[in-house]
């Protein structure tokens, strides 16, 4: 991821940084999202908005929760 940062316009490579740093602290914490608004420092509705512009849509499926990139249909297990 960080070597192609780079080559993106600030915009493009604020919002892969923040996909990729939300979506590892959301593992980090189970899928919990009110522990991870509060690690990050922002309020849990504020973090399912900036989920949400990024492109990030979580889910349970099977007892599992996962996190889906909205123009993928690739899972990503949290």
């Amino acid at each position: 991821l960080s070597g192609n940062l780079v080559t993106l316009p600030l915009r493009e490579a604020r919002e892969a940084f923040e996909r990729e740093y939300l979506l590892t602290q959301i593992n980090r914490f189970g899928g919990n999202i009110s522990r991870t608004a509060h690690f990050v420092g922002m309020e849990r509705s504020a973090l399912h908005r900036k989920l949400k512009s990024l492109g990030v849509v979580t889910t349970s499926k099977s007892g599992t929760r996962v996190a889906l990139l909205s123009d993928q249909q690739d899972e990503i297990p949290i």
